[in-house]
Parts: structure tokens; C-alpha cells; sequence
């Protein structure tokens, strides 16, 4: 494949692999070009418009390069007006060959292209003399005659001979005329068409008679009057307003509502969606974490779809260290019951992943100190809503004020120390069911945030 026409380069950037868009990562900051410097590159753009027709969004190409929305869409919809010298067609020559082994070009595309160079080769030919291809000369057009007269033959003969019109207005002569011909293809003159005699007259159709209209009913759901009609003398039916002994009988026009079309309720993105086959599509292959002995340590922790979701906005060194509480073997712990540490690594590469997808839920966070009531703290604790455990609280005398106070006491304390008392009065006893209590998920995102209200670091 040749180069563009125009090297149209601006040095080195930082550009993304193959891995970085299967892996929705961000290409990592080496290269920070001056002010007023193109963000990306004749190979960036390239990229650009090669992931762009694989159906990725603009919004997570330009996340992934690094640079803002505006600049990728100039190179994708506006490259003609901003990058003038850009050639769609070398893309891939640009963007190398391991692009063209992960994203191959579209059978569509491919075709889009051949029609394109198909349409400019119609309108060039090959010179003879240099051998490029160059435009064509203007057609020219029939001795000027008039076929009806008998004097325009004669003088077609003798004025035509030599002087052939353009359609610039320029004439030629009869050896530049035979120049033309030799490189113009022949174009054959259309037949004539035989002109009528003038006695042909079109014959008028008869009269019909006209039949009455009715317009059309508004369909309403009220009922209307439904109008009457009279015999005429022409033996049609008129419409009449009064009512008289020799009516016809009247039609019936039925009125009908339109018909009620009921759509089908908004299936969420959990619908028919376990949490075997969320695993299996947000992990990578050869993981394993969607055994049925894992989605049992899953749900006995507490998480499901949507809370794995909601931690994936958790502060980083939150979500590693609550990972690792919740699902970590243990030296005690038997094997099998628990993940490894691989396990809760991958695991936990897998729901940071889901921070940057549309997948993600928001990050709302309350207030103890703030909020007016347990019940609207409890609405979003550490982004988790728990306010169905508000009667566990109030039963076992977890107060607001008391909530406000462990917050204080233990914001420079271990974690075993807050854990334990929160799970002493709030956890699920063994004695007393799965549903008695809260979950260990729910205990760690109650015990994050009371301490980070009390470190003050709340997100608003």
C-alpha cells in the first residue's frame, strides 16, 4: 500500500496496542505533546478510524487515547476539513499489521472503496503520450442542422465540414477534429421521434356520471350523526338533511377507536442474567470463577450483579482490601471454601473493569454526621442501600447518635475492632438463618463508612 499523498506526520505520540482496546484500558502517558500540537498522529487517527468502524464509541476511543471527545471526532467525521491530506484507504498500512490481523477490514468498506477509485477512473483516461491518467476532453456536439429543413442539409454540408461547437463555444478544425474522434468514444444520435399531423386530435371521453362522496369520519370515540340520502332526477343519491318517506336506507358508518398497542415493559440489563453468565462475561477465560461452589461463596458474602456493579466505584485500596476480607483464604480456612489470592486478583481486575462500562452504578454517598434520620443514611451507605435492615437497627439499639458516636471513636482504631462490634449486633447469627442478619458485604460497606465520614473524606 503507498503513503499518502502528503507525509502528513506530527512526530511521536502515544499511541494504544491491539490489548488496550480489547481490554478497555487506557494507553499509559509517555509522550506530552506542547500547546497547540496535534493530540494524535497520522497512525493515531489511523487507529481511530479503524476502531471506529468496528463499532467502538467515540467516548471510549478518545478514554483510551488520552485526549478529548471534539478530537476524535475531527478525525473520524470532519478529516477533510482538519486533516486534509489523510487517506482512509492507508489506514492500515499506518496502523500496522497487527491491526490488520485484530480488526480486518470490512467487507463493506472494502467495497465502498472499489465503487469510489471505480468512479474516478470514469471520469479519467490514460494519456497516450505520458501514461497517467488525466480528465476527459469535452464531448462535442452534431453540426448544428435542422433535420425539417431542406436548406439546413445543404449548408450542414458545407458550413458543419469544418467547424465542429464545443461546449465552451470554441470551434475546431477538421484535422483536430479527427484527433478527437480517434480518442473520444462514438456516441450514436438518438432516433427522431415522428411528430403528429396536425388534424390529430385527441377524442374526448364521455361524461360520467358522478357519484356522491362521502368524506371520510373523524374516528372519535363519541358517536355522530350518520347522514341521509335522496334519490335525484339523474338517478344518484344526494345527501339531505330532512327526513322524508322515500329515503334509501341509510349506510352505516362505523365508528372505531384506534386500536390500543401496549408496549412491552423496559427489560433491564439483569433480565434473564444469572450470575454465572456475569462472571463468565466479565472474567477472562480460564479463570473459573463461575463454579457452583464459587457463586455459593459469592452469595453467602452478599454480592450479586448489581452490588458487584456498585463496588466497582469504590476508592481502589477500599475494593482490594474488601475483596480480601470477604473472599480471601484464609491459614485455617479449608480448601475449596475459599478463592486464592490469583482468584481474588482476577476477580478484582474483572469489577474494576466494570468502573469505566455504562454497566457501572453511581457512587452516591451519606453523611452519618449529615444525615437527618437512620433511615436516610441507611439509603446509601457506602453506595449500598440498606434501608430494608432499618427494624434490625432499631431492635438491636444501633441509634443515629450511637452510629455517630462508633464513628468517632474508631475512626483511628484496627479494623477488627469496628468489624467485631458491628457484626456482634448486626451480623447473621448462625443459630438464626440467612435472612436474620446482614450480610458480610453489607457489615464491610456500613464499617467503610463510618470511617471515612469521620476521616472526612466524603465524595459529594
Amino acid at each position: 500500500m503507498s503513503h499518502d499523498a502528503y507525509e502528513s506526520d506530527t512526530g511521536d505520540r502515544d499511541i494504544p496496542s491491539v490489548d488496550n482496546f480489547l481490554t478497555n484500558t487506557p494507553v499509559e502517558r509517555r509522550i506530552f505533546p506542547a500547546k497547540r500540537k496535534k493530540a494524535l498522529n497520522r497512525r493515531g487517527r489511523a487507529i481511530c478510524r479503524i476502531a471506529y468502524a468496528h463499532d467502538f464509541p467515540i467516548a471510549q476511543i478518545a478514554r483510551i487515547f488520552g485526549v478529548a471527545y471534539p478530537t476524535v471526532d475531527h478525525t473520524l467525521q470532519e478529516f477533510r476539513q482538519y486533516h486534509l491530506y489523510d487517506q482512509p484507504e492507508n489506514d492500515y498500512y499506518y496502523a500496522g499489521e497487527e491491526w490488520a490481523k485484530a480488526f480486518p477490514r470490512k467487507e463493506e468498506e472494502v467495497e465502498k472503496e472499489r465503487k469510489r477509485k471505480l468512479g474516478k477512473r470514469q471520469g479519467e483516461k490514460i494519456s497516450l503520450s505520458t501514461g497517467r491518467r488525466v480528465g476527459k476532453r469535452p464531448r462535442y456536439s452534431s453540426p448544428k442542422s435542422d433535420p425539417d429543413d431542406d436548406e439546413g442539409d445543404s449548408s450542414s454540408a458545407s458550413d458543419g465540414e469544418n467547424d465542429w461547437d464545443t461546449d465552451s463555444g470554441s470551434s475546431l478544425s477538421a484535422c483536430e477534429r479527427s484527433d478527437a474522434d480517434e480518442n473520444q468514444d462514438s456516441i450514436p444520435d438518438p432516433p427522431a421521434i415522428p411528430k403528429p399531423p396536425p388534424s390529430f386530435v385527441t377524442p374526448l371521453e364521455p361524461d360520467k356520471p358522478k357519484r356522491p362522496t362521502v368524506k371520510k369520519p373523524f374516528m372519535t370515540g363519541y358517536p355522530s350523526p350518520t347522514p341521509s340520502f335522496r334519490e335525484t332526477s339523474a338517478g344518484t343519491q344526494a345527501p339531505t338533511g330532512g327526513s322524508s318517506s322515500q329515503q334509501s336506507p341509510k349506510p352505516k358508518l362505523i365508528r372505531r377507536l384506534p386500536a390500543v398497542t401496549h408496549r412491552p415493559p423496559a427489560t433491564s440489563a439483569n433480565d434473564g442474567s444469572t450470575l454465572t453468565d456475569f462472571l463468565s462475561r466479565i472474567t477472562i477465560p480460564g479463570t473459573n470463577l463461575n463454579t457452583p461452589a464459587h457463586i455459593e461463596l459469592f452469595t453467602l458474602q452478599g454480592l450479586t450483579i448489581d452490588r458487584l456493579k456498585v463496588i466497582a466505584r469504590w476508592p481502589r485500596d477500599d475494593l482490594t482490601k474488601g475483596l480480601r476480607r470477604l473472599l480471601l483464604r484464609g491459614p485455617n480456612d479449608a480448601a475449596g471454601t475459599r478463592l486464592d489470592v490469583f482468584e481474588v486478583a482476577m476477580l478484582e481486575h474483572a469489577v474494576r473493569k466494570l468502573a469505566g462500562s455504562h454497566e457501572a452504578k453511581p457512587f452516591p454517598l451519606s453523611n452519618i454526621h449529615d444525615s437527618p434520620s437512620l433511615q436516610h443514611f441507611l439509603h446509601s451507605v457506602y453506595a449500598l442501600d440498606l434501608s430494608a435492615h432499618l427494624q434490625l437497627f432499631v431492635a438491636n439499639a444501633y441509634t443515629l447518635e450511637r452510629l455517630r458516636a462508633l464513628s468517632v471513636a474508631f475512626a483511628e482504631s484496627s479494623a477488627d475492632e469496628l468489624g467485631s462490634i458491628l457484626e456482634s449486633g448486626l451480623g447473621r447469627r448462625r443459630n438464626a438463618g440467612a435472612s436474620a442478619g446482614m450480610a458480610p458485604l453489607e457489615l464491610l460497606a456500613l464499617e467503610f463508612a463510618l470511617r471515612s465520614t469521620s476521616a472526612g473524606n466524603i465524595q459529594s
